[in-house]
């Protein structure tokens, strides 16, 4: 965002987060997303590491969170879904 903002100093904030696809979630919307990658993971995964699914999850998940609720949150809530 920074960079959006240093190229583009006059432009207004609201235009940066369109322009970055930053879209409001509320920590619902989040946590409903976990049982459909949870279902998705364990079709595809190869991994033997234990938490393998809790990485991919928190990685799938990451984007759409970052601005609408701290990671640390965000990490007990998957860890406590799955």
């Amino acid at each position: 965002m920074l960079i959006e903002l240093y190229q583009q100093p006059n432009m207004r904030f609201e235009s940066i987060l369109e322009q970055l696809d930053f879209k409001r979630r509320d920590k619902e919307k989040l946590k409903s997303y976990i049982p459909l990658l949870s279902e998705k993971f364990d079709q595809i995964n190869t991994s033997k590491e234990a938490d393998a699914k809790f990485h991919w999850i928190m990685g799938q998940i990451r984007n759409k969170a970052i601005g609408n609720i701290a990671l640390t949150e965000l990490s007990n809530i998957v860890k406590e879904s799955i």
